[in-house]
């Protein structure tokens, strides 16, 4: 799906590079005869805030579309009936108040699953902060695979203890907004050189 000139430009650049296809999915995600949700892997996703339940409810369904057999999502308690209503396979916990993060089984779930995400439509409230905080003492713990999305990195960018944690099985996804405010470095000066400044900061 990517344009000639796309392969070309990243081979000049990079020397090597390896892309994503259709072809790839289906050759790492293929469906076996006999098989069960629980074969395909779980996902947790800590995403949404108070009345912000798009970006929990669209990166759940993400992960069910590329295959995962079950998702759980850590959310704000307002978005509860929303996401059922919209993704009734999905299992929830949710929060209210910050003191309400103790009370989460964080640990557990972070146990159960394969992969973590979190960030997408978190805000970066003091309740935010935390959720991120937990998260990542735990997964760094237990050497648990974690994408750090969204509002993750703008809490972030205004923390460079919480960068300092980070660790060899972190994913990060920024737009260019938020790749400004994580590397210091204003957007003409990361447009010039995306991969050059992504590969020095990690």
């Amino acid at each position: 799906g990517f344009p000639d000139f796309a392969y070309e430009s990243a081979l000049t650049n990079l020397q090597s590079y390896s892309v994503i296809e259709d072809e790839d999915l289906r050759e790492y995600f293929p469906r076996k005869a006999h098989s069960n949700k629980g074969t395909y892997g779980k996902v947790l996703v800590i995403a949404g805030s108070e009345n912000m339940y798009g970006a929990a409810y669209l990166s759940s369904m993400a992960a069910f579309k590329v295959g995962a057999g079950l998702v759980k999502i850590v959310t704000h308690k307002d978005n509860r009936e929303l996401i059922y209503s919209k993704l009734p396979e999905a299992m929830i916990s949710t929060y209210e108040v910050e003191k309400d993060i103790d009370n989460l089984s964080l640990e557990t779930d972070i146990l159960w699953a394969d992969a973590v995400l979190i960030g997408p439509g978190l805000s970066t409230s003091i309740t935010a902060k935390r959720l991120l905080e937990k998260t990542l003492n735990i997964c760094r713990q237990y050497n648990k695979y974690l994408v750090i999305d969204a509002d993750g990195l703008n809490i972030m960018s205004a923390d460079d203890n919480l960068l300092n944690m980070l660790y060899d099985k972190v994913v990060i996804t920024p737009h260019m907004g938020e790749a400004s405010r994580l590397m210091k470095k204003d957007i003409p000066a990361l447009s010039n050189n995306m991969v050059g400044m992504a590969y020095d900061f990690s």
